[in-house]
């Protein structure tokens, strides 16, 4: 019975792990051919540094975190910091355009229901969940 939960967890843990590269495939795939829904949002929020720039270095982020996702060991070794900074910068528009991820009433006061963006945003919690079980888990 042991041998079967330390397969059953080898299986969660390679699923966690082609999930995050599938995800990661995808933003690639998205900015790549200007598809991306997020790039409004990172050029309004990130207004201080020069999009031309930062957008493609974006890009290229994304594409190397990809590739750490499907190598556990160089995962745990270098992945996850640059994993945690990427989503530490995915929460950026809740301090510079809060008006895009918060519902504001008619008198200007925002209130703490997310609005689509602020919902996107959020879900990011679920990615650093599973990044953190990636670095985290041991399996045999």
């Amino acid at each position: 019975m042991s041998k079967k939960i330390v397969i059953t967890k080898s299986w969660i843990i390679t699923f966690i792990q082609v999930s995050m590269a599938l995800i990661y495939i995808l933003f690639w795939v998205l900015k790549l051919w200007g598809w991306s829904p997020s790039q409004e949002l990172i050029y309004l929020s990130t207004s201080f540094i020069e999009f031309e720039r930062f957008y493609p270095a974006l890009w290229i982020w994304e594409v190397v975190l990809w590739f750490f996702f499907l190598h556990k060991k160089a995962f745990r070794k270098v992945w996850f910091w640059l994993f945690m900074v990427h989503m530490a910068g995915t929460f950026l528009p809740f301090f510079t355009t809060p008006e895009l991820c918060f519902w504001v009433c008619e008198e200007g006061i925002a209130h703490p229901t997310f609005t689509m963006v602020g919902q996107y945003i959020v879900k990011n919690i679920s990615l650093i969940a599973c990044g953190l079980i990636l670095k985290y888990s041991k399996t045999e």
